[in-house]
């Protein structure tokens, strides 16, 4: 099941947004959305992360930009937020220009 991002607010401090957080074992920064569907990650991220991406097809369209398509599924990827522990499903994103973290 993927991680709906209010689970894990109680382990933030007020009016944070981006937390520090464990991806497959490695340090990394989430930007956290209570209203969000999915979680993403960048292509240069996931490959840091060491995630395996199915070749799952499916489209990613950004505001102001035009539709890609997306590089694949990481699924069941350990995370831990604070002291929450789940298993997520990440859509690697093609967009490596943004640092949104």
């Amino acid at each position: 099941m993927p991680l709906r991002p209010s689970r894990c607010l109680r382990h933030l401090k007020a009016r944070d947004d981006v937390c520090e957080a464990l991806v497959n074992g490695k340090a990394t920064k989430a930007l956290v959305d209570t209203g969000a569907t999915h979680n993403f990650v960048s292509e240069d991220e996931a490959r840091r992360l060491e995630l395996q991406a199915s070749k799952e097809g499916g489209w990613l369209k950004a505001v102001n930009s035009a539709a890609k398509p997306s590089h694949g599924v990481a699924r069941g990827v350990t995370m831990h937020i604070g002291s929450w522990e789940g298993r997520v499903d990440f859509t690697v994103h093609p967009w490596t220009t943004s640092r949104w973290c």
